[in-house]
């Protein structure tokens, strides 16, 4: 009160002295000796309005021990300094709400390090007296900001930073107090981001690379917030999604390309695959729209994931056009099977090798002889389908060292042979580095 009382006291006097703010600077006013206060009259840098400090000396008149900043707004702060000179402490006040209110609300309260300028703590409210935000130092130099709903109660935002302003976990809330979103950081550029259903079950996981080029794990997980559903893999040149079961075994594999292709591989009840589809068709700015593609080829496979036999189909995409199944005597040999567009059976071939044919049979149209595939190979399972993010990765440029994403593809999703020797796999980007 007697801090305040001065405070009015000097604003009077100034005001009956008909002072103005642009002609006088009593900062740089020699005072007489016996007085113990300052008044400052300063312009706000922000000009939002200019303010009135009263500063209060100790009895040598050497150092500050605290100070009241009047501002064009009525809000009020007052400044208390320890013994060697630094800041200890800030506490505004809103101004009286109206001619009947007696007591201030607080807008907020500050508290320092022995330094006078590293915040130890720091509360902000509203006018209404309830609690809009806290700031609070943590051990290490690293410090944490929590926003509050309009109760002052519950937590709408928590975010945690390292002692360089890095943000090392952002937290989301819903206004029931149950978590939403969880942003932290993992390693040196690694983040994960979770987000929770209503109940606070989690529903979904995606973690980032360290860079733009690195690929995104996301994660789906059942209803209980444990069980994975879905596991989804994206890269600048494919999104990959694993399908799984209730009991946790992987029940299908899914590989979309930009270049208008799907694979498909459809797994056991063990969750070892049985066969592998391929569906083209033409690219779609949503690369994991594959609703107008059609069935090319299809793959049987044994649970090790080792090609049995290999089913090309006509354009109808259910009709075979060549059925190759495999001895595995090398990469060549075994029984190939033709088959005209009406589906029956043309020639059958038994190779030895790529360029050594050990029998040969034709058949007519007349005789019929059909293949009947299973059905489920003919077949797209209907899953959720992946969306693409807001920020794919990027394709990583390519150097004179040959570092980075190595292949071409054509409009089918095929390797590009660039340089033409008959190996497409050794084809950097943009061509051998030494050809």
């Amino acid at each position: 009160m007697k801090f305040a009382s001065i405070v009015t006291t000097m604003v009077l006097l100034l005001v009956l002295s008909g002072c103005r703010e642009e002609s006088v600077d009593i900062s740089q006013t020699d005072f007489p000796s016996l007085l113990r206060t300052k008044v400052e009259l300063l312009r706000s840098r922000d000009n939002k309005g200019g303010r009135v400090r009263v500063v209060l000396l100790n009895e040598d008149k050497t150092r500050v021990t605290g100070a009241e900043i009047e501002y064009e707004n009525g809000v009020t702060e007052i400044e208390e300094y320890r013994e060697d000179g630094t800041l200890r402490e800030l506490t505004g006040m809103y101004p009286l709400a109206d001619a009947k209110s007696t007591k201030r609300t607080p807008s907020r309260s500050v508290l320092y390090d022995k330094d006078g300028k590293t915040v130890l703590f720091e509360r902000i409210s509203r006018p209404d007296g309830t609690t809009e935000s806290l700031n609070r130092s943590r051990s290490g130099g690293g410090f944490e900001t929590e926003i509050f709903y309009a109760d002052g109660k519950t937590t709408k935002t928590r975010t945690v930073l390292s002692s360089s302003r890095e943000v090392l976990l952002e937290e989301t809330f819903r206004a029931n107090g149950k978590l939403e979103v969880q942003r932290r950081k993992l390693g040196y550029s690694e983040y994960e981001v979770v987000e929770f259903r209503e109940n606070g079950t989690r529903s979904s996981a995606t973690t980032s690379g360290s860079n733009r080029w690195s690929p995104i794990d996301k994660y789906v997980f059942a209803a209980d917030g444990v069980l994975i559903e879905m596991k989804i893999r994206y890269t600048s040149y494919s999104v990959e999604v694993e399908y799984r079961r209730e009991d946790g075994t992987l029940a299908e594999k899914r590989s979309y390309s930009p270049y208008g292709s799907m694979t498909v591989t459809v797994c056991g009840p063990d969750g070892k695959p049985q066969f592998r589809q391929e569906w083209r068709g033409t690219a779609a700015t949503e690369w994991t729209d594959a609703s107008g593609y059609k069935l090319r080829s299809i793959e049987e496979l044994k649970p090790d994931g080792t090609i049995v036999r290999e089913i090309e189909l006509h354009d109808d995409g259910v009709t075979a056009k060549k059925i190759r199944t495999r001895d595995g005597v090398n990469y060549y040999s075994g029984t190939y099977r033709y088959f005209r567009p009406d589906g029956t059976l043309e020639k059958e071939e038994i190779k030895e090798n790529y360029d050594k044919v050990k029998e040969t049979k034709e058949f007519t149209p007349e005789e019929g002889i059909k293949e009947t595939l299973p059905e489920n190979y003919l077949k797209l399972p209907k899953r959720t389908q992946p969306k693409l993010l807001s920020e794919m990765p990027q394709a990583q440029p390519y150097n004179q060292y040959g570092e980075g994403y190595p292949y071409q593809f054509d409009e089918h999703g095929n390797i590009i042979d660039i340089d033409g020797d008959g190996d497409p796999f050794n084809n950097p980007f943009g061509g051998d580095p030494h050809p």
